[in-house]
């Protein structure tokens, strides 16, 4: 059960991390302004990756220390 909520840990960081990123860098390097929009959901995508997948490892370590045992 800890490995699995370590690799679910690492795809729930790395897949809103890169598409957040995606989005960011393709707003902010467009010629245009209207893109507040992507801007705004490339950042909760990026600190939503950072927020989540600090909660899965976390709860994985937790799990780690008692084996699941209570």
């Amino acid at each position: 059960m800890k490995t699995l909520l370590r690799i679910a840990a690492v795809l729930s960081f790395l897949f809103p991390f890169v598409f957040g990123m995606w989005l960011l860098i393709a707003a902010l390097s467009s010629s245009t302004k209207d893109l507040l929009v992507l801007a705004a959901m490339g950042a909760f995508l990026v600190g939503n990756a950072f927020f989540v997948g600090a909660m899965l490892l976390a709860a994985a370590e937790k799990l780690g220390r008692n084996d699941g045992s209570k």
